[in-house]
């Protein structure tokens, strides 16, 4: 599984948008077995807290499979979600 950081900039239900640290854009779905909801998706977008998300690289596909997406502050403080 890849990981990339950035800031969510945009959210509708189980889909969102991530700006990269790294000036990229990539959309991503969350996984229907993820550790959090759409909700906490929102959350991270209005605190625009930096995230780390894991998730599944495919190739030809327009949006990417989200597994999980963590604060980087806590990934920090050593409390992985």
């Amino acid at each position: 599984m890849d990981t990339h950081d950035g800031v969510i900039t945009l959210v509708q239900e189980h889909r969102f948008h991530l700006t990269g640290e790294d000036g990229s854009h990539r959309l991503f779905i969350l996984a229907h077995n993820a550790p959090l909801e759409w909700r906490d998706l929102e959350s991270f977008e209005r605190s625009g807290s930096h995230v780390r998300v894991r998730y599944d690289a495919a190739p030809g596909m327009i949006a990417r499979t989200a597994h999980d997406v963590v604060e980087i502050e806590q990934l920090h403080q050593g409390n992985p979600a």
